[in-house]
């Protein structure tokens, strides 16, 4: 996310800021060649005189769409007036913003397009003399910073090579009155990238990794760099924005070994750590050969799988334990012996959960069995509800029990139920009907008339 930081130069206050509100305010025309104006830039929702919080912009950076109040000040024998008496003074104004024209003390306005705006006011007093102030708006494009090369994940760089490997980015937003520095930031862990400066120059220039990058690796490991730049956009010292990239990744090929090396994370969402769980991972080539199975038995973790450079080499995950759990299968082509670092597959939880009464007849207690064969119900989310009314429920080991409602021959009642991961059971009804102390339970209906 960008920041973006201004340094305006603050207001300089007279000692007389606060006084001519008596009849030495009244106009003269002896005072006419004291009288200057102003323009302050204030935010959009101020109240007050501009001169008390106002900034005295010169230039002014905003940003697109940002809405600002432009409010006219005048300023008699070096004091400022309030805009209660700006008529005593001043016959007429009109602002030119950017070849809009305004005639009002002060007005909302907001640049869409980005670039250098010019604005003007003129002012005339009772004399009929002109006075004119001009003023520079930049009107900042938003920076941006994204890496370009190597692509997050690249892993042919070669470890023994002196060629070592180019860092490209891209910085977008610079104005043409703005500069842009850029520091480069590398780790061989993630967490610690900003830690770590590297160097520092314009963002307009590459930088070079020099090799080799790691000339004394085991056959089949590679070294994994994490790296990132942060810009900046500047114009002298009024105004700065900064942005940093994501953090990329590139890894070095095997200079020794035949085979390659997968790095498949495993992660079950909604499942609880305690849970059972037995992937089955199984790696299929093109052909529609099984080339190799492999068996995981925790809900986070990463499986490491060796096979030889291929294309469309396929990947399924099945789960054994939890049912309900299921994964997409995985295409990859594997061009050389090198570190494949996959994203996570997930095993998700998709089936909603079920209610169905545990008996037909029910004396005084009505219960219902939850049943879920995957993340399991989640016991904060039990709703029984007949009519308008909410149930007292308990339940225990997946029972939910509660008592029959008043009803006169029949009613309807709402049993729902969500599991761990977030899937609802079906929206229907279960009708109750009395035979004396006795409680009939049928269904389920689409709707509280039965049907």
């Amino acid at each position: 996310m960008n920041k973006i930081i201004r340094h305006f130069a603050p207001v300089l206050f007279l000692s007389a800021i606060l006084g001519g509100c008596g009849d030495d305010a009244l106009f003269n025309k002896d005072e006419v060649g004291s009288i200057r104006q102003e323009i302050f830039i204030v935010p959009e929702r101020f109240v007050g005189d501009p001169y008390t919080i106002g900034y005295q912009p010169h230039p002014i950076y905003l940003e697109t769409d940002q809405v600002v109040k432009f409010w006219a000040s005048y300023i008699v024998n070096d004091r400022y007036i309030s805009p209660d008496i700006y008529d005593d003074y001043i016959t007429q104004k009109i602002w030119d913003v950017n070849g809009e024209y305004f005639n009002l003390n002060s007005f909302r306005y907001s640049f869409s397009e980005p670039g250098l705006k010019k604005v003007t006011l003129k002012s005339i007093d009772k004399l009929n003399d002109t006075i004119t102030e001009n003023l520079d708006v930049y009107v900042n494009t938003p920076i941006a910073a994204n890496l370009v090369f190597p692509p997050d994940g690249y892993n042919l760089v070669d470890p023994i090579s002196e060629d070592g490997v180019d860092l490209l980015w891209d910085v977008s937003g610079v104005d043409e009155w703005e500069s842009s520095t850029c520091i480069i930031y590398m780790s061989y862990r993630e967490e610690d990238v900003w830690k770590h400066p590297q160097t520092r120059g314009w963002c307009d220039e590459p930088a070079h990794v020099l090799g080799p990058i790691a000339d004394d690796l085991p056959d089949d490991s590679a070294a994994t760099i994490y790296w990132g730049v942060v810009a900046t956009n500047y114009s002298g010292t009024y105004f700065s924005e900064v942005d940093s990239t994501p953090i990329y990744k590139f890894t070095t090929k095997f200079s020794k070994s035949d085979s390659a090396k997968i790095i498949l994370p495993v992660s079950y969402q909604g499942l609880w750590d305690f849970e059972s769980v037995e992937a089955t991972i199984t790696l299929v080539n093109a052909a529609g050969e099984t080339i190799g199975t492999y068996t995981n038995s925790q809900n986070e973790s990463s499986i490491v799988m060796k096979v030889l450079p291929q294309t469309g080499l396929r990947i399924f995950a099945t789960e054994n334990n939890q049912h309900e759990y299921k994964a997409d299968s995985i295409v990859i082509d594997i061009t050389t012996a090198a570190q494949y670092s996959l994203d996570t597959l997930f095993f998700t939880d998709d089936t909603p959960p079920r209610v169905e009464p545990t008996e037909t007849m029910f004396d005084k207690n009505i219960s219902f069995f939850a049943i879920d064969r995957g993340s399991g119900i989640n016991i904060n989310h039990i709703v029984v509800t007949s009519g308008s009314d909410t149930l007292e429920t308990s339940i225990n080991n997946s029972i939910i029990s509660f008592k029959r409602p008043n009803i006169f021959n029949y009613s309807y009642v709402k049993v729902s139920v969500q599991d761990n991961a977030k899937n609802s059971s079906a929206n229907v009804y279960w009708k109750l009907t009395s035979y004396g102390d006795s409680t009939l339970v049928s269904g389920p209906y689409a709707n509280e008339g039965g049907d």
